[in-house]
């Protein structure tokens, strides 16, 4: 199927996932970006207040994320779906992006700063940042002056941190910009990739052929307890 009827599967899934508050109003393909976006437009209760939720659907970067079946899919977007509805709700009003040259220099400097706790920073002539860890890791970071200025103010006013600089894995090696934050990517190309989809299908495959899933398990570390009994099962099959 092409995106359009992909898209169109995933959004007849969608009432009972996103719940009884939330009324998904229109689901279509949005073509603002470089990268082809799903847009799903919602309405919260019987409150006066709407919004919309995004996520990439071409075909090759749902392979790459482990989203290519319509189930999934559909899992992903209701959660976006729920998250745009809580910011909508809930999020405090961001401040004012900096418009002087040296209050984006400023927060430049913080970022470099608080990049330094990971590891050697490396500024490059084509305005990437490299961040060498003391392990022998590394990764890039991909963001303007301009653009990290957008987000550097903390969304958690408890938070310290504006941003998530925690890499949970050595594949994801870039740190791109992305819809207004920073998100981890296994590749620097937009829109990113977050590693795991492999290891994904190859649980999902052994599932289905009814092999010993704890040898997968001990390999690669996921649910070394066995899950929690009220959590979803990650790996079931999907709809083609």
């Amino acid at each position: 199927m092409d995106d359009a009827e992909f898209l169109a599967a995933a959004a007849a899934l969608l009432p009972p996932l996103v719940g009884d508050d939330i009324k998904v109003i229109e689901v279509r393909l949005d073509r603002s970006r470089s990268w082809l976006r799903a847009e799903a437009r919602f309405e919260i209760g019987d409150e006066p207040v709407c919004g919309s939720a995004y996520v990439p659907i071409d075909s090759e970067w749902r392979y790459l994320s482990g989203w290519e079946l319509v189930n999934d899919y559909a899992d992903l977007l209701a959660q976006q779906i729920s998250s745009a509805a809580r910011e909508v709700m809930s999020a405090p009003a961001r401040p004012a992006p900096p418009k002087s040259p040296e209050e984006v220099a400023s927060r430049w400097q913080w970022l470099l700063e608080r990049l330094a706790l990971n590891g050697q920073v490396v500024e490059s002539d084509d305005g990437s940042v490299h961040v060498l860890r003391g392990d022998g890791g590394e990764f890039t970071v991909l963001v303007t002056q301009e653009q990290w200025a957008r987000i550097a103010e903390p969304a958690d006013p408890h938070s310290d941190d504006p941003q998530d600089f925690n890499q949970l894995s050595d594949e994801e090696v870039f740190l791109v910009f992305f819809e207004d934050s920073l998100e981890w990517s296994i590749r620097a190309e937009l829109p990113p990739v977050r590693f795991g989809a492999e290891l994904k299908r190859s649980f999902r495959e052994a599932k289905q052929r009814g092999e010993d899933m704890s040898r997968y398990m001990s390999r690669y570390g996921w649910f070394a307890y066995g899950p929690p009994d009220d959590q979803p099962d990650l790996f079931d099959g999907g709809t083609e």
